[in-house]
């Protein structure tokens, strides 16, 4: 007995071991509680740090651009007045070209002298000097007795150990003579394209020539010239005198700046037979500076009011050229002395009488840097290195100024990404993404609205799909499906979750896109009969007597609908044809464009239906266990007082789920923006900004996911798409933000209930 009564007793743990159980649990609790709090900060960590990332890679594509003074050098008191500061874009030297006759070749960094060369003949003074910076590097200088002398610049890559950098093409060393009239040569402009070259002077008796020179290649890289012709320009309109010199780079065209404020625009595409194409008014006052900037199509004027233009030389559909004024900058503090181009994007310099320095994009028209340099006298002539770094000041005092430039991103600002910008070879202003190019001298166009369009055009799409089926399965499957059906049918929507994105796009641009393009007016004859067809269906379904109804809506609903379904859609496969004939003449693709809508086989209405059917199961799944988790008690009072299942549903179900069935559209729309695999596979990936059904469009994560591995690290393009995915992130935090307000909203003012 005694043995019996005290194995209970001996079974309960006695005082210490309690006090050691109760340790132990606690020394649980308190690893367990930090466990899930280490966790939980990691997470909240680990993305704090993705999103700093982010910031820290796409901050850079705002920084302010600075300049810095790194030497000035004082000119000498008996040193010839320069007539060109030179930087040749392929290679590392600079030029300087004095009245002297003096070619002066150094390094613009060390200032160390490498090479000089004399020019001058017979006493003939060097009255204008002008490099060409396309297609090989060629200097061209003017005399006084109507002489030209041709210089080639060896690129640096190309050069042998041991060469001079700089080589005359005229053995003769008084040149050629391009005036035969033997006045001097004010000013010139010279390009090379191909085996030509062509040389545009402007001459102290204020008369236009072009001369036309053959190129021919040498084993050394160096180029041996004979003049082929020489030949008289118009003479400019309203007795204008030629001021300013600008020629394309092949040569097509010619803009001469008068005294008189106009720009002349002369048409060179038949060389021979040249003729004005037009006259524009650039200023009220004088043209002091005129630059072509790479890609041959743009043109900045400078007068002397300190106004700034730029000008496209654009084709009429006559094909007529003429020049169209794009945008007017911020004006320099004092009247334009200089202006030059960056190397290899739309960028350009400029100098005033001032001493004052200003760096300008075409994509922005403020001004992004104006500083005044220290100087004595101003400056009178700018040149720029191949990298955009380095830039060589000359005053009209003499003296020479090296600035370090950085400016690494003048391409990217608030109002080249959101703001609509006139772009090269556009009609009108525009928003438009176009990043990169097999041309280095590519205009990149880099407008992050149409990316953001495209998100969000299709996810307004997906989810017109998606909601209504969603939500009303949802409805149906956790209000009126017999619970054994349900068990069997809330799984099997949940396991379309699980299908793979990509397979979805696949099957959608590779399969579906072409069914759609092809059953066009079939699909919109489904979309509108169906709905009609069982709405009618219902409604006759309703009428029968109250005995059979409650037979046949024992959760055989969904059996009894595969009749009208079958119906149904033989019904608009039979008057499909009809309807697309007598109402789109045969044809609705045809039909649209004739309406002005351009029908591209992989478009919004495809992703739509593809992209909604993933997200589906998401809508459905949240908002079938919000209706579902409605307490039993009100929907059961509301219709022990009398009502029916439907107003039960329209006034006690829907308004206590009404939380979490916006939470659930919220988040399927979340995941709508982010979606990327299907609009990658099934868009045409046509960055266009419209609402368009039959058009393409292209996302912000189908861009990056393209585009990020192709970029160069650091660039303007990469910082860019840093940004996009700042957008996509700015979007998605928004559109939870705003759900989760309407949600606690609702919830505060259900929660009675």
């Amino acid at each position: 007995m005694m043995d019996s009564q005290s194995e209970p007793a001996a079974a309960l743990p006695d005082a210490s071991q309690r006090a050691r159980l109760r340790r132990t649990r606690l020394l649980r609790d308190i690893l367990a509680r930090i466990g899930v709090s280490l966790a939980g900060f990691a997470v909240i960590g680990s993305l704090a740090l993705i999103i700093i990332y982010m910031f820290y890679q796409a901050a850079p594509a705002f920084q302010a651009p600075a300049v810095t003074v790194t030497a000035h050098t004082a000119a000498q008191a008996d040193e010839p007045a320069r007539l060109a500061l030179l930087q040749p874009r392929q290679s590392s030297h600079a030029l300087i070209v004095n009245a002297a006759g003096e070619v002066d070749v150094f390094d613009p960094v060390s200032a160390k002298k490498i090479q000089q060369l004399s020019l001058l003949s017979d006493e003939a003074l060097l009255t204008s000097a002008t490099m060409s910076v396309t297609a090989g590097s060629w200097l061209a200088a003017g005399f006084a007795d109507g002489y030209i002398q041709l210089l080639q610049v060896i690129p640096a890559l190309t050069a042998q150990p041991g060469t001079t950098p700089v080589k005359t093409l005229f053995p003769d060393k008084k040149g050629y003579l391009l005036d035969l009239q033997g006045a001097a040569i004010h000013s010139l402009a010279v390009r090379a394209t191909g085996d030509q070259l062509f040389a545009v002077a402007a001459t102290q008796d204020h008369r236009l020539l072009l001369a036309a020179f053959e190129l021919t290649k040498q084993p050394d890289e160096s180029f041996t010239v004979q003049a082929s012709q020489v030949i008289s320009l118009p003479t400019l309109e309203s007795g204008a005198l030629p001021h300013k010199l600008h020629l394309s780079r092949n040569g097509d065209y010619a803009v001469v700046a008068d005294d008189q404020g106009y720009l002349n625009l002369l048409d060179l595409r038949n060389w021979q037979v040249p003729q004005q194409a037009a006259r524009v008014r650039a200023t009220s006052t004088s043209i002091n500076a005129l630059q072509g900037l790479p890609g041959d199509i743009s043109l900045i004027t400078g007068d002397a009011l300190g106004q700034l233009l730029q000008w496209f030389v654009v084709t009429t559909p006559e094909g007529e050229m003429t020049l169209q004024p794009v945008r007017e900058f911020e004006a320099m503090p004092g009247s334009v002395t200089a202006i030059t181009a960056e190397s290899a994007r739309r960028g350009f310099l400029v100098a005033d009488n001032k001493g004052y320095f200003g760096i300008y994009y075409v994509s922005s028209v403020a001004a992004l840097l104006q500083k005044k340099i220290p100087l004595s006298g101003s400056i009178s002539q700018i040149s720029m290195s191949a990298d955009n770094q380095r830039a060589l000041l000359a005053t009209d005092q003499g003296d020479l100024v090296r600035l370090h430039i950085r400016n690494t991103h003048p391409d990217v600002s608030l109002s080249s990404l959101w703001q609509k910008t006139h772009h090269e070879g556009r009609a009108s202003p525009d928003y438009v993404w176009q990043a990169t190019s097999t041309d280095d001298t590519y205009d990149a166009k880099m407008s992050l609205v149409p990316l953001t369009v495209g998100t969000l055009k299709a996810a307004l799409y997906a989810m017109l799909f998606a909601i209504p089926l969603g939500v009303m399965a949802a409805i149906y499957t956790a209000c009126f499906m017999h619970p054994r059906h349900r068990e069997r049918v809330k799984p099997a929507i949940e396991m379309m979750e699980a299908l793979p994105t990509v397979i979805i796009g696949f099957l959608a641009g590779i399969w579906f896109a072409p069914v759609i393009e092809q059953h066009l007016v079939l699909f919109f004859t489904l979309l509108v009969v169906m709905p009609t067809g069982f709405i009618l269906f219902g409604f006759v379904f309703s009428l029968l007597p109250a005995g059979l109804h409650e037979r046949l809506s024992r959760g055989r609903e969904a059996l009894l609908l595969l009749l009208p379904l079958v119906v149904l859609s033989l019904f608009c496969v039979a008057i499909a044809p009809l309807i697309e004939q007598l109402f789109f003449a045969g044809d609705m693709r045809i039909w649209l464009s004739a309406q002005g809508m351009d029908y591209q086989q992989r478009n919004a209405l495809v992703i739509g239906v593809a992209m909604g059917f993933a997200i589906i199961p998401t809508v459905f799944t949240l908002s079938e266990e919000a209706l579902f988790s409605v307490p039993r008690h009100l929907s059961q009072g509301s219709m022990a007082l009398g009502a029916t299942a439907w107003q039960t549903l329209y006034y006690v179900v829907l308004p206590t789920a009404s939380a979490g069935i916006l939470s659930a559209i919220m988040l399927g729309f979340g995941r709508a923006i982010g979606e990327t695999m299907i609009i990658l596979m099934a868009s045409s990936n046509s960055p266009l900004v419209n609402l368009n059904l039959f058009e393409g469009f292209r996302g912000l994560t189908s861009t990056l996911a393209v585009e990020l591995p192709e970029a160069a690290s650091g660039s303007s393009h990469f910082r860019v798409l840093f940004i996009a995915a700042l957008v996509l992130l700015v979007l998605t935090f928004a559109v939870n933000t705003i759900a989760e307000l309407i949600r606690q909203r609702i919830r505060k003012q259900y929660k009675n209930l």
